[in-house]
């Protein structure tokens, strides 16, 4: 199970294509996809840096436990009626 904030999700494919802060330095990433840690067998979730598109990876107990917080999703209106 995937957690974030008070969400939980079985489906982990909820978090693809969401901007995500680490609440230390405030910088933003996007999750790439979820792997396993070879030597271990430790789910990890790997992500990309927003600015400078450097892939990093963490173990996902690490990454939802309140260190990155998702970013809420905005919606555009553009104030057309159909």
């Amino acid at each position: 199970m995937y957690t974030s904030g008070t969400a939980a999700t079985n489906d982990p494919t909820c978090y693809f294509g969401c901007t995500w802060v680490h609440q230390k330095t405030k910088r933003e990433y996007e999750i790439v996809c979820f792997a396993i840690e070879e030597t271990t067998l430790t789910p990890v979730v790997v992500y990309r840096s927003m600015g400078d598109c450097v892939t990093w990876t963490r173990p996902c107990a690490e990454f939802f436990d309140g260190r990155f917080q998702q970013k809420p999703i905005q919606t555009v209106t553009t104030g057309t009626t159909l």
